[in-house]
């Protein structure tokens, strides 16, 4: 009788689980029948000077290792650029943003411009389907 109950309990916690995640993977929408984005995905390249581009690789890990608006992170280097991945809550990526210049400021100086109108980055920020 005892291990029936048992059974009874892990088979009914394993269902609720499965409905929770049924229910929380489905998409969400919005009073106007649109799809709720709950995240936004930036992708930003960097050109860092030579002499700096193993540096400004660590201090770009220290950034994404210290911001817990970052919900995901990575970084892709390429021969002379470092791209920097990251995945945050919408609700929390417009109130980010400000941090993201403030960062850029004290890394500035270590990156090449690529043209007078992106400056030392190239951003690319957008809604995230999953």
């Amino acid at each position: 009788m005892v291990r029936q109950a048992i059974t009874t309990s892990i088979f009914a916690v394993d269902l609720a689980n499965k409905i929770y995640a049924h229910e929380r993977d489905k998409p969400q929408f919005n009073d106007h029948g649109e799809i709720k984005l709950s995240k936004k995905l930036s992708i930003v390249r960097f050109k860092p000077k030579p002499e700096y581009f193993d540096e400004f690789v660590q201090k770009l890990k220290l950034r994404h290792q210290s911001d817990l608006a970052m919900t995901d992170t990575k970084i892709m280097i390429t021969d002379n650029e470092v791209v920097g991945i990251v995945v945050r809550d919408t609700e929390i990526f417009s109130k980010n943003v400000q941090s993201g210049v403030e960062y850029l400021d004290t890394v500035r100086h270590m990156l090449q411009e690529y043209d007078p109108v992106n400056r030392h980055t190239i951003p690319l920020t957008g809604d995230l389907l999953e």
